[in-house]
C-alpha cells in the first residue's frame, strides 16, 4: 500500500486563490487601521471626518458590556468637545460650531444611555467601574466650564442658546453619573 495515496492532493489554483484573497484581506484591513486612525483626528467640515463618524457608528454595533460602552461613548464625547473647542477658538463659522454643538449634544444623549444602561451592572463594583465614573464628572468640570465661557463672550445669540442647552444636558446626565456613584457607595458599604 501506498502511503502517497492518503496525503490531500493540493490543488494550485485552489492555493493561489487563498493566498490572494488572504493578502487582500490584510491589504483591506490595514488600510482601514490606517484610515480610521486618520480620521480620529479630522474636524467637522472636513472631508475625513464623515469617515470618522462611520467608524463610530460602526464600533457601536460591535457587542459590549454595558460598562465598556459607557467608556467608549466617553471618549468619543471628549473627542466632541475638543473638537468644538478647536473650532470655537480658530473661530470657524457659526454654522460649523452649532454643527459641533449639535454632534456634541447627541453625544452627551449616548453617555447618558450609558449610563442608564450600566445601572445594572454596578451589583459588584470594582475600580474599573469608578474610572467609568469618575471619568464623566472630570470632564463635565471641564465642559461646563468651558460653555459658561462660551456663554459669557456671547459671540452670536444662536451659538449662547444652544451652549446653555448643552450645559443643561450635561447637567442632566451628571445626574446620572451621581446616582452611579451614590449606588456604588450604597454597595461597598453593604460588604463592610
Amino acid at each position: 500500500m501506498k502511503i502517497n495515496k492518503l496525503k490531500p492532493k493540493l490543488d494550485k489554483k485552489k492555493v493561489k486563490v487563498i493566498v490572494a484573497v488572504v493578502i487582500a484581506l490584510v491589504v483591506i484591513i490595514v488600510v482601514l487601521t490606517t484610515l480610521r486612525n486618520v480620521t480620529n483626528s479630522a474636524k467637522p467640515g472636513s472631508i475625513l471626518f464623515n469617515f470618522d463618524l462611520f467608524f463610530e457608528s460602526v464600533e457601536r454595533v460591535v457587542p459590549r458590556f454595558a460598562l465598556a460602552k459607557g467608556s467608549f461613548e466617553q471618549d468619543i464625547l471628549n473627542e466632541r468637545f475638543l473638537e468644538l473647542r478647536s473650532n470655537y477658538e480658530e473661530n470657524y463659522s457659526e454654522a460649523d460650531i452649532l454643527y459641533s454643538l449639535d454632534l456634541l449634544s447627541d453625544q452627551i444623549t449616548r453617555v447618558e444611555d450609558a449610563f442608564k444602561a450600566s445601572k445594572d451592572q454596578f451589583y459588584a463594583p470594582n475600580e474599573n467601574d469608578l474610572n467609568f465614573v469618575n471619568s464623566f464628572d472630570a470632564q463635565y468640570n471641564i465642559h461646563v466650564r468651558f460653555f459658561d465661557a462660551m456663554r459669557r463672550e456671547r459671540k452670536t445669540d444662536t451659538i449662547v442658546e444652544k451652549a446653555r442647552d448643552v450645559t443643561t444636558k450635561y447637567r442632566v446626565t451628571k445626574r446620572y453619573s451621581d446616582d452611579l456613584l451614590k449606588l456604588v457607595t450604597d454597595v461597598e458599604e453593604d460588604k463592610s
